[in-house]
């Protein structure tokens, strides 16, 4: 099958399969951050003035930075479904974050949907796993109960995967059940950071894949004293967009991790062949609109609009970096990244093959605008549903802007094509007056 677009890790583990099959080589190790909740100015690299991140910034400066990329979802569990699997929300029934809202009241009902990840899923653990790798999970899961945590969907180890969708506290007691030997005055962030290179330390002679879903940055927002004092001092000093000190702290501690692998990787003499990849499952939390009206989030996604569980640009798209082992150095530069779902070689795909599914907005425009009819009909089948807070959108009254959207009606997909321009950054309200 002719592929229409790759994405970075479709193309990282495409490579990695022939290195597999070579047999004078060994495969190389493979590490996966996914940042919780994580906007797409959320690092220096990404246009940050405030966020101080030296170690990501490096990542991207080393590898490759991928200014285009899109999540799955515009919440955490469906885009961590496809990233484990490489399906599209829609196409696994899980369109939402487990367990969703339950609103009896609300004016459209909540089609039934799959809160779990099934365990007939192949999961890039388990395909890894079959190629000889070692595996290990340190961070958040959120893809179903005990029946489905980590070690049933093939990882050998797992530190802090669980139902849960937020810690009780970035402190001890994190009130994590798979989170054991909690040490007093630890950072929920540091210890995920000391198990994973743990982890490395006692699987340096054989390929390992290390799946890190750090809890952060989602709330409760926290961090530690004097980083937060550190970040106060800094935004009374000047003007910044982002003026959240604790979360600017926060972020930082996603930057200490990322840096504490690197140098292990280093000091094992392993960077040489291992494949690093750093994202966000969705948009940064940029406001939150309930009953009470609009409320300022702890970021800001500027200049796209809106944030997490929007469907404009600050929901759904996100920054990714990639350094691939080091013996691929003279591809450095930056790439045009299009969505999460080609997370495994595309021989473990085989429903994707069959629906002919998109990969990215360029082919969704195309199609809707009548080149592939066909194919038109299968992209829309394979559209997300929407999230809660989509929903709560329509029912605001901005029910004819969301369809404005390229992704549903393509009315400005020339201009996302020949620029991928961001939006402007727009409150809800001011959607609703335009609506009304």
């Amino acid at each position: 099958m002719k592929l229409r677009s790759l994405t970075l890790i479709s193309v990282v583990l495409l490579s990695l399969g022939v290195a597999v099959r070579a047999a004078d080589i060994r495969p190389p190790n493979v590490i996966f951050f996914l940042i919780d909740d994580w906007g797409w100015t959320d690092a220096a690299c990404f246009g940050s003035k405030l966020y101080e991140t030296p170690n990501i910034d490096r990542l991207a400066a080393e590898g490759m930075k991928f200014t285009n990329g899109y999540a799955a979802c515009t919440v955490c569990s469906p885009t961590r479904a496809a990233v484990m699997t490489g399906k599209y929300p829609a196409r696994l029934h899980l369109t939402d974050w487990i367990a969703g809202h339950n609103r009896p009241y609300a004016k459209l009902k909540i089609p039934a949907w799959t809160m779990q990840l099934p365990l007939e899923e192949t999961t890039m653990a388990e395909a890894l796993k079959s190629r000889g790798y070692t595996t290990g999970l340190f961070g958040k899961w959120h893809l179903g109960n005990e029946p489905f945590f980590p070690e049933k969907q093939g990882f050998d180890v797992n530190v802090g995967g669980c139902h849960m969708g937020s810690p009780g506290a970035y402190f001890p007691p994190y009130r994590i059940p798979t989170i054991q030997d909690e040490q007093p005055g630890e950072f929920l962030s540091d210890r995920l950071t000391r198990e994973a290179v743990s982890f490395i330390e006692a699987n340096r002679s054989r390929p390992f894949y290390i799946y890190f879903p750090h809890y952060a940055v989602h709330q409760p927002i926290a961090g530690k004293p004097d980083v937060i004092k550190k970040y106060e001092r800094k935004l009374a000093s000047g003007s910044y967009t982002q003026t959240n000190a604790i979360y600017a702290a926060l972020v930082e501690s996603v930057d200490d991790s990322v840096g504490a692998v690197m140098k292990k990787l280093a000091e094992l003499k392993l960077d040489q062949n291992t494949v690093i990849i750093l994202t966000g499952d969705n948009g940064g939390l940029s406001g939150t609109l309930n009953a009470q009206g609009w409320r300022q989030g702890p970021t800001r996604n500027d200049p796209l609009r809106l944030g997490k569980g929007s469907a404009y640009e600050g929901g759904v798209r996100v920054a990714a970096r990639g350094e691939m082992a080091r013996r691929h150095k003279a591809r450095q530069r930056e790439r045009d990244a299009r969505d999460q779902r080609g997370l495994l070689p595309d021989d473990s795909r085989d429903g994707e093959r069959r629906t002919g599914g998109a990969r990215g907005r360029r082919v969704d425009c195309a199609a809707a605008q009548g080149r592939h009819e066909t194919e038109a009909r299968r992209d829309l089948l394979a559209l997300p549903a929407l999230s809660s807070g989509q929903r709560d959108t329509l029912q605001r009254g901005a029910r004819r802007r969301l369809e404005a959207d390229p992704l549903l009606r393509g009315r400005s997909c020339r201009a996302l094509q020949s620029q991928g321009r961001p939006e402007r950054e727009d409150r809800p309200g001011e959607i609703e007056r335009r609506a009304g």
